[in-house]
């Protein structure tokens, strides 16, 4: 088994170096934003990257002699061939508004996904919350990571009572701007903006492969309807949370009106893509 392990990553790299000479689309993903040369200790630091960071990946993308797509031309047919890239934004951080400048700067526009409880809410992110609370208690990175493993099998309702229960209600307060959600006035005013293509990243930041049929649907719809009255359309991008699908959820992605949908495997898009795999594309870290 470990041999056989060992030549699937082989094959696995040989492809990925053949895809770095060919056509292919390589699509970026970030979460939080922060300006400076460190995050805010609210947010979860696994999670951030400094706007020069930002532009430092714009300009090494460039340098690969790869073309921006703008995210709205997503759903007409992808480019059949040549060097493209993609970038994307998970979850609805009020900061990711900090890549304007950048974005415009450099000529870029990219996808922002949006987890819709939280904008309505106002409340922290789960995994924000886990950072900053396990750090006044001094847990081990080690405990810390177990934790945030053992939280990922649970719903978003149990993760909430878990982390209520262990921290009290007022661990849901964010800090600042700096870890916030945006509110649904920044929203409506952020995808206004001719950078920003608005996505579905699901109303809880549900891993949609552990829900229910009813709860996979609720996820979805919940977010696309929510998103639809504060931006006008309705999405058709979607960011799986940790990148997690099944053939339930593709089934329940195309019925709320996913054209094109994101994973978080490590890899690029090869080129042309086939229509089968447009509800897989994979992402990379910066």
């Amino acid at each position: 088994m470990r041999l056989l392990g060992k030549l699937r990553s082989l094959l696995d790299s040989a492809r990925q170096k053949q895809l770095e000479r060919g056509s292919s689309l390589k699509v970026v993903f970030f979460h939080a934003l922060y300006d400076g040369q460190q995050p805010s200790a609210a947010l979860d630091p696994l999670l951030s990257h400094s706007t020069d960071q930002l532009a430092a990946c714009i300009d090494r993308i460039r340098a690969e002699g790869r073309e921006f797509l703008h995210p709205k031309d997503l759903g007409k047919q992808l480019p059949q061939k040549g060097r493209f890239a993609l970038l994307t934004f998970d979850d609805g951080y009020a900061n990711n508004r900090l890549a304007l400048p950048v974005l415009r700067s450099k000529k870029v526009s990219a996808a922002f996904f949006i987890t819709s409880r939280p904008v309505e809410t106002q409340q922290s992110y789960w995994w924000d919350v886990l950072h900053r609370e396990s750090a006044r208690r001094n847990v081990s990175a080690e405990d810390l990571s177990a934790t945030r493993k053992l939280l990922k099998l649970k719903s978003p309702e149990g993760i909430q009572q878990e982390l209520t229960s262990r921290f009290g209600a007022d661990c849901w307060t964010p800090h600042g701007d700096a870890d916030r959600p945006l509110d649904l006035a920044e929203l409506a005013k952020f995808a206004a903006e001719p950078e920003v293509v608005i996505g579905n990243h699901t109303r809880d930041h549900a891993l949609l492969a552990q829900c229910g049929e009813s709860e996979l649907e609720e996820q979805l719809e919940s977010c696309q309807q929510i998103l639809a009255q504060v931006v006008g359309t309705r999405p058709t991008l979607l960011a799986y949370p940790n990148g997690r699908s099944n053939d339930a959820v593709l089934h329940a992605a195309r019925r709320a009106g996913i054209q094109t949908a994101f994973t978080t495997r490590s890899a690029l898009a090869p080129l042309p893509l086939p229509p089968s795999q447009h509800l897989l594309i994979p992402r990379l870290a910066p």
